[in-house]
């Protein structure tokens, strides 16, 4: 195969890009073969046929396939990301969503009920909690 050269800004770019292509497919993927596996507040309806998830799963593995023909022809490097930089990052967006969703902090969906801010608040400090121990 032949190699296509790009500046490494080029290279950057793309790779990024293609990076997120790939994490997508893989979402896709996961969802397919563990449907299951998800969130209790996000569920994953079976509605594909055999023939469709056969064909899904057929695409999914040609696309895996050229995006690795992909990262040879155009010289793309893979992000290397340590697993411990990856959970804090995500712990981080935790505490900002929890942050949002304190009882005062929901004012601007009408009055949250009086009675129930104190045990409301104490279970989102619960949450952060837990998260932060991650």
């Amino acid at each position: 195969m032949e190699h296509i050269p790009l500046s490494e800004n080029h290279r950057r770019s793309i790779s990024a890009a293609i990076l997120m292509i790939e994490k997508l497919i893989l979402e896709i993927e996961t969802l397919l073969v563990h449907p299951a596996i998800g969130s209790m507040y996000n569920v994953i309806e079976d509605i594909e046929t055999k023939g469709e998830f056969d064909q899904s799963i057929k695409l999914i593995e040609e696309i895996k396939a050229y995006v690795s023909i992909l990262k040879e022809k155009y010289q793309l490097t893979p992000d290397t990301t340590r697993l411990r930089w990856f959970i804090e990052v995500r712990k981080t967006k935790i505490w900002e969503i929890l942050g949002n969703i304190r009882s005062g902090k929901m004012k601007r969906y009408g009055a949250f009920p009086a009675e129930y801010i104190a045990e409301f608040d104490q279970d989102m400090r619960k949450l952060q909690a837990l998260t932060e121990r991650l």
